[in-house]
């Protein structure tokens, strides 16, 4: 006789037959998942970037100007989806170790995201294009003299995608205000930005200056405030910029506005005011063995460092003078030959390419100081 009745078997086989089915679904879909789920990129990149200037000497000097100089920088990128978590560590190996972007950006839907931690402030085109994706190797003063950098803090964009490409971009954030590497808040203050970019063509994903071949057009504008120090020492500052950036084929036109107020609580250092901007351009030659790859470029720019003095003369002697809150106009002009053509990726260009330029300094306000500069390039970026 059979230990369990025939219909209790059967029962047994059929509920057994039911654990393999979902346990097989289980296992089914737990891979579907894991082949659904987006991939974690990590790419560590860097570049090199040897210089090498002729800069004219003042009759009345001794000293000589001229250098090389190297800058190369080493990072990691982790990414995390196309919309989710993205990482970036970026150092400085030269002239100085020294940290330069470190920060984590998380969106939680394609359109809107946050970034904690040191980055480039949402500030002009220049400056947040990279050192080696720049039309001309010298910066515009009026750059310089904006005082925007990098800081520790907390940052939000919002895009605005309009039939499937973004048309407009947002960037608001709030920083430590002391600078880049600089931990330490001394006066309980911070620093505040604000921008916003136009896109009716589309966004790029890298910005850089030049064209790529793409038709693109930028039309943006921004404000930083920032005090820094405390008591006596304590300085504030209000930035504002316009700037626009258009390309289309072997043309590309760029310029920037820039108006910087500077206060001091002691009344014994004068307040600035300081006002500039800039234009330039760049064209691809179209002709047979250098097409896509040599381009002329040039610049036109004009800064005043502070708009209450028209003469007051230089700082030093010689070479080593400098113009002391007179207003400068300086001419720049300069090639470039890029070893790679524009591809679908934007800005790739600029991996690998020589850039030579000449510059021409003017004093418009006292004092001339002959200052003329010449300098040459060279970019591998991998």
């Amino acid at each position: 006789m059979p230990l369990y009745p025939k219909n209790s078997r059967q029962r047994l086989r059929r509920r057994q037959e039911s654990r393999k089915l979902c346990y097989n679904a289980r296992m089914l879909s737990l891979l579907s998942l894991a082949i659904a789920a987006p991939p974690l990129e990590v790419k560590p990149f860097g570049f090199v970037r040897a210089s090498g200037s002729w800069i004219q000497d003042d009759d009345a000097s001794n000293a000589d100007q001229d250098g090389f100089g190297l800058n190369s920088r080493i990072g990691l990128g982790a990414k995390y989806g196309k919309c989710g978590l993205e990482a970036k560590l970026e150092v400085d190996l030269t002239p100085e170790i020294q940290p330069k972007d470190v920060w984590l950006s998380g969106r939680p839907v394609c359109w809107f995201g946050i970034t904690a931690g040191q980055q480039k402030l949402p500030f002009s085109i220049h400056h947040l294009a990279s050192d080696t994706r720049r039309l001309l190797p010298l910066s515009p003063r009026i750059a310089g003299a904006a005082g925007i950098g990098r800081d520790l803090g907390l940052s939000a964009d919002l895009q605005i995608p309009i039939a499937q490409k973004v048309r407009a971009t947002l960037w608001g954030g709030v920083y430590n205000g002391e600078g880049s590497n600089r931990i330490q808040n001394v006066n309980q203050d911070f620093e505040y930005a604000l921008r916003g970019l136009i896109t009716p063509f589309g966004t790029r994903d890298t910005v850089f200056e030049g064209s790529a071949k793409d038709l693109y057009l930028g039309v943006g504008g921004g404000w930083v405030y920032n005090l820094t120090g405390e008591g006596e020492g304590a300085e504030e500052r209000n930035t504002l910029g316009i700037d626009l950036q258009f390309s289309w084929k072997w043309l590309s036109l760029q310029g920037e506005y820039i108006d910087v107020e500077v206060f001091h609580a002691s009344l014994d250092v004068p307040d600035f005011h300081i006002r500039g901007g800039y234009g330039q351009l760049g064209f691809y030659i179209p002709a047979p063995w250098v097409e896509d790859h040599l381009e002329i470029a040039g610049r036109l720019e004009w800064v005043d460092p502070n708009t209450a003095f028209e003469d007051s003369g230089l700082s030093g002697s010689g070479s080593s003078a400098q113009p002391l809150y007179q207003a400068s106009r300086i001419v720049t002009v300069g090639a470039n030959f890029y070893l790679l053509k524009p591809g679908e990726k934007l800005a790739i260009i600029h991996d690998l390419k020589l850039q030579l330029a000449y510059s021409h300094p003017e004093e418009v306000e006292g004092e001339q100081v002959q200052d003329d500069n010449f300098t040459g390039v060279a970019t591998v970026r991998f």
